[in-house]
């Protein structure tokens, strides 16, 4: 996939999109890996980004608030007190019968409480309707992957960081009629 960009931002959230492409290629890429993200989206997706992933393209602007996300992710993650808590671990399991592998990165598996934690960086009304099925399937195969690997975990949680959420509107958002 080429990485464009139309909109001319600094050349850092450039620079570090397209580093975050080149890193993320490397699973991408590989015919006998699919990662816990791919698993959970529609087949469909999955085939036309790998039949057509030269011919794509997307402006760092699409990508910003994902790279936002991911230093979320880097800042949570400073600090953790190892001997209870394990943060940013990718975990990776064979695939019965099929020479495949499953990969996946959880965000935060406290060890006393056995709680796997998802950080979703999103917007307010993103959560209108509640959690997302996605996010729950997801955190459901991170939640085999662990116990694959010998971590219990008996709860799990999803911590949503809402990026434009505004106290001035809670009110507003709360009180609005259900439909």
């Amino acid at each position: 996939m080429k990485i464009t960009n139309l909109y001319a931002l600094p050349t850092p959230i450039q620079q570090a999109v397209v580093f975050n492409d080149t890193l993320r290629g490397d699973l991408d890429h590989r015919n006998d890996l699919i990662s816990v993200t791919k698993l959970i989206n529609p087949v469909q997706i999955h085939y036309l980004h790998r039949k057509y992933d030269e011919e794509l393209s997307e402006d760092v602007i699409d990508r910003f608030w994902a790279l936002f996300g991911q230093a979320v992710h880097a800042i949570l993650s400073w600090n953790t007190p190892s001997e209870e808590t394990l943060t940013e671990q990718r975990l990776t399991i064979p695939i019965a019968d099929t020479g495949m592998l499953l990969t996946g990165q959880f965000d935060r598996l406290h060890l006393p409480s056995q709680t796997l934690s998802d950080w979703k960086t999103t917007s307010v009304w993103s959560i209108g309707d509640g959690v997302k099925w996605e996010w729950k399937a997801q955190l459901n195969c991170l939640r085999y992957l662990c116990q694959a690997h010998g971590y219990a975990v008996t709860k799990l949680e999803i911590v949503a960081i809402l990026r434009d959420w505004s106290s001035t509107q809670q009110l507003r958002f709360w009180l609005s009629p259900c439909q």
